[in-house]
């Protein structure tokens, strides 16, 4: 893992954090605000997309029903986002 974006909100910050501190290699951590809920989808695919150019291992933090749409996304998506 290379990259941890997560939602600004106290909960999913903490959550990261823990997952940033339980991983090898210290992957960075980004607070990305599109995350928080009802935040806007096109912008967390935008960062996603952004951030894999450089990042091969992305982890992403946030909230639910937030994360299942985009889940819903990304594995409907073909090729690389």
């Amino acid at each position: 893992l290379q990259l941890v974006l997560t939602s600004p909100l106290v909960r999913a910050s903490h959550t990261a954090q823990l997952l940033v501190a339980g991983i090898g290699g210290k992957p960075r951590l980004d607070t990305l605000d599109a995350l928080a809920p009802g935040g806007r989808m096109s912008q967390v695919l935008d960062a996603i997309a952004k951030s894999s150019k450089r990042y091969q291992h992305i982890a992403i933090v946030g909230h639910e029903p937030d994360l299942g749409d985009l889940t819903s996304r990304l594995l409907r998506a073909r090729g690389t986002i």
